[in-house]
């Protein structure tokens, strides 16, 4: 037994951190004497080394679930993403349990394989590297995968997780982030690294792992090795655009940048802390800062006797998903988002419990990008909630809606919308 299996067999004895033990899911995670691991594979193509290996325990889905949950609640607790989740209905982007769908999907990430940093140890579920994966002839889709590709169908999903561990040891931004525009950046280049890695291992002894890179990660690679949420295909449609901008969109860009310069033009990538960064092909390929970003001051209250209860940052591929339910095309939502230059949605209520008021002020490059952005935000509230055209009067526009009234009103390149509901 090695000195890395043995010291996994103590952690596993002395901390017994909810999951059991199983030695031959030890033995292929972590390697058997001359047998490498799926950890030696996941070094060998990153090129970076663990310093501490991740663990892997049996675990069911309630275990890595409350690990999902806790990690979303060490950022953001539940009371502050349900405020979250009235401003984002109020401005059309979702329903009001959008935001806490999309936090706990992005915790959860790929089915059936959790990492837990604390105890740094894998939960796996039972069903993955089963008996039946490793017995010859027995699992017959199994063992063709293992004959082809040399790797069992479930080893890619394991490296995809491990990735994640590798990143939190390198000091990589947690995945989790408290403004949309961080989380959806983040986790787009967190998730993108953990799939190339993956699916790279999958494909490169067929020979076909560059040539795959160099037509492009579809979605359909991604399912069969199960490494995208299962929650993405049956979720609302604002849900599943900002998932798969992460899962998708993220990737492909990191795909670019590993063909064109290796891992060290993907490590580029790891300081982005805006979408903005990955819908500007040039900064993202030039290793070029992108536009600077201008976050608005927190507004004052409203009126007295209202407090803030949430603040935000949607970012620009947020406010894509926002423009797209309108009338706008997808083609124009894209033209104009990579003029955003900053955003803060704040949400107040008042203390009497009557009443809350949604400010949402945003910064574009130039007053006809601003000019553009209220007129598709106008075609959405109409979509959603049947506001009309409204009147304009001093430049502001106001609109009226069952449950809410809008103000919207331009200042050469900002834009300020205020919502207010009984």
């Amino acid at each position: 037994m090695t000195v890395r299996l043995l010291g996994a067999v103590i952690v596993l004895l002395a901390v017994g951190a909810g999951g059991t033990a199983d030695l031959r899911l030890i033995h292929a995670v972590m390697g058997d004497g001359d047998q490498p691991g799926i950890v030696d594979s996941v070094e060998a193509i990153r090129g970076q080394a663990f310093d501490s290996v991740p663990v892997p325990v049996r675990a069911p889905a309630t275990l890595r679930d409350v690990l999902a949950d806790v990690a979303v609640a060490e950022v953001i607790d539940d009371r502050t993403l349900a405020a979250r989740g009235r401003a984002w209905r109020a401005i059309g982007l979702g329903d009001e349990r959008t935001p806490q769908r999309l936090w706990r999907l992005l915790a959860r990430d790929v089915p059936r394989v959790a990492f837990d940093e604390e105890s740094r140890q894998l939960y796996v579920d039972p069903s993955v590297l089963t008996p039946r994966d490793f017995a010859p002839n027995v699992d017959e889709e199994a063992t063709t995968v293992l004959q082809m590709t040399g790797v069992r169908p479930d080893e890619p999903l394991i490296a995809h997780v491990l990735v994640h561990a590798l990143q939190n040891q390198r000091g990589d931004t947690p995945r989790l982030a408290r403004t949309t525009d961080e989380l959806l950046s983040v986790a787009a280049m967190r998730e993108a690294e953990a799939n190339l890695v993956a699916v790279y291992m999958r494909f490169r002894n067929l020979g076909i792992a560059g040539e795959m890179l160099k037509e492009g990660i579809t979605p359909d690679v991604l399912r069969i090795a199960d490494l995208l949420p299962p929650e993405i295909d049956d979720a609302p449609a604002i849900d599943r655009r900002l998932a798969e901008f992460v899962y998708l969109q993220g990737l492909t860009v990191a795909t670019g940048q590993l063909q064109q310069g290796g891992w060290g033009a993907v490590d580029v990538l790891r300081s982005r802390r805006s979408t903005l960064s990955w819908i500007t092909p040039e900064s993202a390929e030039k290793e070029e800062p992108a536009p600077a970003i201008d976050i608005p001051p927190a507004p004052a209250a409203p009126a007295e006797g209202f407090r803030p209860v949430d603040s935000d940052t949607l970012g620009p591929v947020a406010i894509g998903a926002v423009l797209a339910q309108g009338g706008m095309t997808e083609r124009s939502v894209e033209r104009l988002i990579v003029y955003w230059r900053g955003d803060r949605l704040s949400r107040f209520v008042s203390e009497t419990g009557k009443g809350s008021h949604t400010h949402w002020e945003s910064r574009w490059a130039d007053s006809a990008s601003a000019e553009a952005f209220i007129a598709g935000l106008q075609e959405t509230l109409d979509q959603r909630f049947s506001t009309g055209e409204g009147t304009a009067v001093d430049g502001v526009v106001q609109l009226t809606a069952d449950d809410a009234s809008y103000r919207l009103r331009r200042v050469e390149g900002r834009v300020l919308v205020d919502v207010r509901t009984p």
